[in-house]
């Protein structure tokens, strides 16, 4: 089982993809925006993140070298 987050300000997106993740047995959290996911990620490892580009309150690529 993997730890998986889920960063993007699409609240749908998020919710698809923990639809198809968890029934594969992983673990997903999802995040929509930087502070919330930076709040998530103070306590927790995650294995794989799939990072949105356009996020509200930054671009995602910037998020890149925090995460």
């Amino acid at each position: 089982m993997s730890k998986i987050l889920i960063i993007d300000d699409d609240r749908s997106v998020c919710k698809i993809l923990v639809t198809l993740l968890e029934p594969l047995g992983h673990g997903p959290t999802y995040a929509l925006g930087l502070q919330e996911e930076l709040h998530a990620l103070s306590g927790d490892a995650f294995d794989p993140v799939f990072l949105g580009v356009r996020l509200p309150d930054v671009n995602g690529r910037m998020a890149i070298p925090q995460i």
